[in-house]
């Protein structure tokens, strides 16, 4: 059954894509954040190191909800935001006034690559219950939802909000064409943001757990590090 504190993210699931499966890959440890930046063939990677944000975004993919000036960080300020642990560079900074999607920072494929991206991969900094991850399809239509409460539980991690994790999102029944981020009152903290294709892009993974989304029940064993683990979702 699910937990109280994940509902709302699940209830973004809609009966339309009810056969959508999302599957995540978390990475954990030091070599995770490197491990964020690794690309090939037809990757497509937003990383925020330009001075203009907007301009420096890689060909075929489109940032929304961001203020460039303001939501790009270098560095940590007490109370407010924290730099993704092992992350040197410019990041990402999220806060919303609610967990819905509608609010937050997305970022498309507007391109026409072939393969079309199945996976879409994210460094995740000082991650917190409230962050909140989207997944769209490329329909525009909302396949997954993941909170950072999820993340933290399938790592097998406390949550204390420093804790920085390698998360890629895989749909197995299609493309990914969007995501977007929200996070209530509390900064969600990204970097490394990767478009790829499951197919022909292979990432080291020194951690990592899985799990099957598919729909809402969780059907699944006790998951254990460095060990994976498989659930469904109905």
């Amino acid at each position: 059954m699910i937990k109280p504190m994940l509902a709302a993210a699940s209830a973004i699931f809609l009966s339309s894509t009810a056969h959508a499966a999302v599957t995540v890959s978390i990475t954990s440890g030091p070599t995770a954040f490197a491990a964020s930046g690794v690309t090939s063939g037809t990757d497509k990677i937003v990383t925020f190191d330009y001075v203009d944000g907007q301009a420096g975004l890689p060909s075929g993919i489109a940032a929304s909800g961001i203020s460039w000036a303001n939501d790009i960080k270098i560095g940590s300020s007490t109370g407010n935001w924290l730099t993704p642990t092992g992350d040197s560079s410019q990041y990402l900074r999220v806060q919303t006034t609610s967990a819905d999607s509608k609010g937050g920072v997305s970022f498309a494929a507007t391109g026409s690559q072939n393969p079309l991206f199945d996976t879409v991969s994210l460094y995740w900094g000082s991650i917190d219950n409230q962050n909140v991850v989207y997944v769209y399809g490329t329909g525009n239509e909302a396949i997954a939802a993941f909170t950072g409460a999820q993340m933290l539980k399938l790592a097998g991690l406390a949550t204390s909000g420093s804790e920085s994790l390698l998360v890629s999102f895989t749909n197995t029944d299609g493309a990914i064409g969007k995501i977007s981020l929200a996070s209530p009152h509390i900064p969600l903290e990204v970097d490394n943001i990767r478009f790829s294709n499951a197919n022909s892009t292979a990432v080291p993974e020194p951690a990592t757990w899985a799990m099957l989304l598919v729909g809402f029940s969780v059907v699944g064993s006790t998951m254990r590090r460095r060990k994976t683990m498989k659930r469904s979702f109905i």
